[in-house]
């Protein structure tokens, strides 16, 4: 056969396939003619090139030239539907995106609606994400719409039906559209049935479907102009006023001056802020001073920028962090995400480790504040460091008495006492039994375990997010949602939180964590759960608890009370080295109670098969194969015998 009869026949029957993929029906109207006008569309075009190139006589007479007034598709409005939830559609909307047999009717305004935007190559239907901007304005922003839409008193239909590709910003979207001003002001959107805010710069791909109000930033106090000339105009003070400011600024110009450059530099070698810098030093300082000390180093710090980002690197960048972590909270701001995440932080526990009265340990730490969670049934895992002031004393767990309590938020929860199971230093675990539980399955329901949820770490793209859940401080249960640091990220990370210190300590703390053997074996990241944290679970964004939070890396005092960088341990590694722990120990009530709950859960299931706590297929089959009865006949099953 010809190949290229055969590739010809081929591209053929592809553009077919394409065609009747794509064919679709919708209607049209023209103005305030009732007559509808089918249009069978078999190609992606944009709305209106379908409209012309089907009803081109019908659109010129009747939309761009009626009675001899020339209009400009600038002017254009197409609406889809009617009454309430009707909607305005551009001009260059995918036909593609229309729902099945719409009606569209076109007009035209005596106002500019729609600014002519560069065409762009229409896509697959599935490549978007349609969202709706309802014509009032939201929160502080009812009388503002004219700050929003080109035109702001269209009576014809109530939501802008808005369109991007998906990835794309919400605020790249709406200025893509052309019915928005231009240098639209930093926004959110407010959905028209939660409430919820999004920024204008998270992806709009959780937005399809839904109906937004905009919110504009609310504008601060204007300043009352005629104090501001009282103040400032020299006309109005005397020659002997203006001779008695002369005078005091000569004599106080030097002083003022230095003490500005003394606090600064004390603030830039403690690491503290310039009001923290100025409390210590007792110094009170004009802050207009140290602006017009940072104006005169702008030039050094311009061309400082200017080497280490090219061209609009930098703004990239910035702009890059920004969405990135926009999206992460996105991706935990949707109702049944904070929801399922709130259920399951009724298995969080607020940890107390203290001595006991009679214990005579009176040189130690009196008592050990910490978080932990319900791993199945009673009992908690939490971090084995907890338990170090004591562990170089004998028999030091005789001496302690640990205390969990639940649900402690905005008053105190339900405690239980607990002992110490066992623990691992490798991994920083401990495994506590809660005692004397009245009721075993009343303590399910109410703090489930969270061992059915593990999950691996999420997968290292630039910004990965997590969530961490837990009692900082020995306080209240609080919630704190992070950026994962990529380990090739770690060493700039540092060097952006220890941006105010020298270049010395910035290196000697990358080394330290370089050598640091946990390290290599953690999941980084900034966080401000500090002490009283540890052993709280760490969750992705689909509910899955993927790390053990354990503490920071702490090096020579450089932030004092704070880590350079938060971590926690992989909680699969950790669930590995639980099961030979509890191996040596001769647990096997323990393990056979683990197998069960992660039935199910094939990441543990995994686990459980590479450490021989469980058959494989192949196992299991060759085990069945082998199984007789006391004849030596191979042994069948009841229920396969009734089958046969």
């Amino acid at each position: 056969m010809n190949p290229t009869k055969v590739k010809k026949e081929r591209m053929e029957k592809d553009e077919t396939a394409e065609q009747d993929d794509h064919l679709h029906r919708f209607y049209v109207k023209f103005g305030s003619d009732p007559q509808k006008y089918t249009i069978d569309c078999k190609n992606p075009h944009t709305v209106l090139e379908v409209i012309k190139s089907k009803h081109s006589t019908k659109y010129e007479n009747e939309i761009m030239n009626p009675r001899g007034r020339n209009r400009s598709e600038e002017n254009l409005i197409i609406k889809v539907g009617e009454g309430n939830d009707s909607y305005a559609v551009a001009t260059h909307f995918p036909c593609s995106l229309l729902a099945k047999r719409k009606c569209l009717t076109l007009t035209t305004s005596n106002n500019v609606i729609e600014k002519k935007q560069q065409q762009a190559t229409v896509l697959q239907r599935e490549k978007y994400s349609v969202f709706f901007i309802d014509k009032e304005g939201g929160k502080n922003t009812k009388s503002k719409t004219n700050e929003i839409f080109r035109c702001n008193n269209i009576q014809q239909f109530r939501y802008f039906c808005v369109y991007g590709r998906k990835g794309m910003p919400v605020e790249e979207a709406l200025g893509q559209d052309g019915r928005f001003v231009d240098g639209l002001p930093d926004f959110t959107l407010s959905d028209n049935e939660t409430g919820d805010l999004t920024n204008s710069t998270e992806i709009i791909d959780n937005l399809h479907g839904r109906k937004f109000q905009i919110c504009l930033p609310r504008k601060g106090k204007a300043t009352n102009p005629s104090q501001v000339v009282q103040k400032q105009d020299p006309k109005q003070q005397t020659s002997h006023e203006q001779q008695q400011e002369g005078d005091a600024s000569s004599s106080t110009k030097v002083q003022k001056t230095s003490e500005t450059v003394t606090v600064l530099e004390h603030a830039r070698q403690k690491g503290v802020s310039i009001k923290a810098a100025t409390e210590e030093l007792k110094i009170q300082i004009d802050l207009n001073e140290i602006n017009d000390l940072l104006r005169k180093q702008f030039p050094q710090l311009k061309a400082w920028m200017e080497i280490r980002f090219t061209d609009d690197s930098f703004e990239k960048t910035l702009k890059l962090k920004k969405e990135n972590f926009g999206k992460i909270q996105n991706s935990f701001s949707e109702v049944h995400t904070v929801r399922e995440l709130l259920e399951l932080s009724k298995s969080i526990c607020l940890l107390n480790i203290e001595e006991k009265n009679n214990s005579g340990l009176t040189e130690l730490k009196k008592s050990v504040k910490g978080t932990g969670f319900v791993l199945f049934d009673n009992f908690v895992l939490t971090n084995a460091h907890l338990f170090k002031p004591w562990e170089n004393l004998y028999n030091w767990r005789n001496y302690l008495t640990i205390t969990a309590e639940f649900n402690f938020e905005n008053k105190p929860g339900m405690k239980y006492q607990a002992t110490l199971v066992g623990e691992s230093e490798d991994l920083d675990f401990a495994l506590l039994e809660l005692n004397q539980i009245p009721d075993l399955k009343e303590l399910k329901e109410k703090h489930p375990g969270l061992l059915k949820i593990f999950g691996p770490v999420p997968l290292p793209v630039y910004d990965s997010g997590a969530c961490i859940i837990g009692h900082p401080a020995g306080g209240v249960k609080k919630m704190d949602i992070t950026c994962i640091i990529r380990k090739e990220d770690r060493k700039q990370r540092v060097k952006e939180n220890l941006g105010s210190y020298e270049p010395f300590i910035v290196c000697s703390t990358n080394y330290q964590i370089k050598r640091d053997p946990s390290a290599e074996k953690c999941v980084t990241y900034n966080s401000f759960m500090y002490h009283g944290s540890s052993g709280s679970p760490v969750f992705d964004a689909s509910g899955r608890v993927f790390g053990l939070h354990s503490g920071g890396f702490f090096y020579n005092n450089v932030i004092p009370g704070h880590s350079v960088m938060e971590f926690c341990y992989p909680l699969l590694d950790v669930f590995k080295k639980l099961l030979v722990e509890l191996r040596k120990a001769g647990r096997e009530d323990l393990l056979e109670r683990i197998q069960e709950e992660a039935e199910g859960n094939p990441h543990l299931e995994g686990i459980l098969e590479s450490v021989g706590l469980k058959q494989t297929k192949d196992q299991a089959l060759c085990v069945e194969n082998q199984r007789t009865d006391e004849t030596g006949e191979q042994f069948i099953p009841e229920e396969e015998m009734e089958q046969s």
